[in-house]
């Protein structure tokens, strides 16, 4: 589609495609390959703070792990941090609300309906998750084609138009005005 598709990364795009992946990628190529990572995130480095996480992403499950054991019957014994942490890699592309829907939905069919109906759950959860599945893929296949060639437009509501006046649509998070002279980061990379 880069391309393919004329203007693909500009505002002024007709099918609305923008290059968050790509734009992903380049930045990591430059982090990886022209900057490195000692310079990123080693000692005294702008970005060296994240590396904490390694410690905390080691300790938080232990931790959980420990008060499970201590309070068996606790809500701790549900806390999965490496599903939490993955999740939390997914929202730039997923907006908090389409989170709290999935998480309300699980929730409400891991609790609720475990509890009170197991049997109809032990014998139709993975059918209701795949039909849940295919059902949204069917869906924005079925929107993107009758909405998409279609010379009609989607009534405009709360939540088909908040995704336009992010950061990332908008364009304002890939400029940056420097004054002459002026460098991005530290003035030596040493």
């Amino acid at each position: 589609m880069l391309g393919a598709l004329p203007q693909v990364c500009s505002a002024d795009q007709p099918q609305g495609f923008t290059c968050a992946g790509a734009t992903t990628f380049y930045n990591a190529s430059v982090i990886w390959g022209l900057i490195g990572p000692r310079r990123m995130f080693g000692a005294g480095a702008p970005f060296a703070w994240t590396n904490w996480f390694w410690l905390i992403g080691f300790v938080l499950p232990l931790i959980t792990w420990l008060i499970a054991r201590r309070y068996p019957k606790s809500i701790a014994r549900y806390v999965f941090w490496p599903a939490i942490f993955g999740v939390s890699g997914m929202i730039p592309p997923a907006t908090t609300f389409q989170l709290f829907c999935w998480l309300t939905i699980g929730l409400f069919f891991a609790v609720y309906i475990q509890r009170r109906y197991f049997g109809w759950w032990a014998r139709y959860i993975f059918v209701l998750s795949g039909a849940l599945d295919i059902g949204t893929a069917l869906c924005l296949t079925l929107f993107a084609l009758g909405i998409g060639l279609s010379a009609s437009s989607f009534p405009a509501w709360w939540g088909n138009t908040g995704y336009a006046e992010t950061l990332d649509q908008t364009f304002k998070t890939n400029t940056l005005s420097l004054a002459d002279g002026e460098t991005y980061g530290p003035t030596s990379w040493s």
